[in-house]
């Protein structure tokens, strides 16, 4: 018996049943107008008419209908007169071309099937299943990266007309950073000490942390990961090539790297400003002091439950926006600054702050921080700094009776403002 469906006809002898859910059909007269099953994926918008005729079809005549009309096959562009590694190439095209419009709308489920339909349609085409994976995949990599020619070409521009494209990108990405910098005048990249500093570091800290950032091919790294011999001699090598490479710039070259290096730190101002150094470069760091991000939300907590019960209002630094004090060439900053009261409060989280009067020596000793003695010498540094510069400090520790703590500080607050009323 004769049956149609969306204009391609066909004969089966028995009646024909939707291959996707096994149901029947809604047959008027010979046409076949769509399956029973509501639910049935044949029924969704979503669905191509191409993938619905498949689920109708016989699979001969589904072929016949795909060589005969889908520009993704290559027996389609032979019946317009191309030679058949022509007929091949235009489906390549057409893959390409079809991937690139769903890959700007599509969800990434969505690219994930399309990416899958290309390589439906090489095969279909006579390319086997390995090398049209192969074509999709390396498309893929290049059609959506605005710095390749090919994701330039494949959306019609000329070889040059791509390479002019990608020099527009790339400069426009080059103005678009230089500007960003100008305009946040705190940007420092990871690898200068400026970096550390604005994320609440003491300078000393700051260059023990730049220190671990540059060293990306120690030679105890290379040990770790090679072994004792081999990681010895590859580091050796990397060593001598670096040594090279630096020695082969023009001068002019070397005295720009030179000048770049630690451009933020006090023996750089030194040596550019001389005995105006320190001057200037507690100057720079007053102008360039960029919001702290490594603030404690625990110290945050307590310094805002006294906050809310003063009745003043009063010049706080904490959280984001700690204040600091130039002293002994360091940037030393500090947890909850009352600039009026000249009152400084340290809050020391007991995972991170010794609680000294209460550890024995050797309880010192295993005291786990990372900075170790160093560390240690810094926060003598800073409580001696803040009290030369007329600051009154008060340290407070995260085991201790934090209620009493507060009740205890505000009274020092109220009775400091009042003093200074008076």
């Amino acid at each position: 018996m004769k049956y149609i469906y969306q204009k391609v006809d066909f004969f089966s002898d028995t009646l024909p049943t939707c291959k996707f859910c096994g149901s029947d059909f809604i047959i008027d007269n010979d046409n076949i107008i769509k399956c029973k099953n509501e639910d049935c994926d044949t029924n969704k918008v979503r669905m191509s008419h191409q993938k619905k005729k498949k689920s109708v079809l016989p699979e001969d005549v589904y072929k016949k209908y795909i060589e005969e009309s889908s520009a993704f096959h290559y027996k389609y562009w032979m019946k317009k007169g191309f030679s058949e590694d022509e007929a091949k190439e235009h489906v390549k095209k057409n893959s390409t071309k079809a991937g690139i419009k769903g890959n700007l709308v599509l969800s990434k489920e969505g690219r994930r099937r399309t990416k899958l339909k290309d390589i439906e349609n090489l095969i279909l085409s006579g390319v086997d299943k390995k090398n049209a994976k192969k074509i999709v995949d390396e498309d893929y990599k290049s059609r959506n990266n605005g710095f390749k020619i090919k994701c330039w070409t494949d959306k019609g521009f000329t070889v040059d007309e791509a390479k002019e494209k990608i020099q527009h990108f790339q400069e426009d990405g080059r103005q678009k950073g230089i500007k960003s910098k100008k305009e946040n005048l705190n940007y420092f990249e990871n690898t200068q000490l400026g970096y550390y500093i604005n994320q609440g570091m003491t300078e000393e800290n700051a260059q023990l942390a730049l220190r671990e950032r540059q060293a990306t091919f120690s030679l105890k790294k290379c040990r770790l990961k090679y072994g004792e011999i081999k990681g010895l001699k590859i580091w050796k090598d990397r060593q001598i090539k670096w040594q090279n490479t630096i020695q082969s710039k023009p001068k002019e070259e070397l005295d720009r790297i030179n000048k770049s290096k630690d451009a933020t730190s006090l023996k750089a101002f030194n040596k550019k400003y001389g005995a105006e150094g320190d001057k200037k470069y507690e100057e720079y760091w007053s102008k360039h002091w960029k919001d702290s991000k490594t603030y404690s939300k625990e110290a945050t907590n307590f310094f805002e439950k006294i906050i809310c019960k003063l009745p003043y209002k009063l010049d706080y630094r904490y959280k984001n926006k700690e204040y600091f004090l130039y002293g002994e060439g360091k940037i030393n900053f500090y947890d909850f600054t009352i600039l009026d009261l000249k009152i400084i409060i340290e809050y020391h989280g007991i995972a991170w702050h010794p609680h000294y009067d209460k550890l024995s020596e050797d309880e010192l000793k295993d005291w786990r921080n990372p900075f170790g003695d160093k560390w240690t010498k810094s926060e003598i540094r800073k409580k001696k700094l803040a009290k030369n510069k007329g600051f009154k400090l008060y340290e407070i520790w995260s085991d201790e009776d934090l209620e009493n703590k507060i009740n205890y500080l505000i009274k020092v607050i109220k009775n400091e403002y009042n003093r200074r009323e008076v």
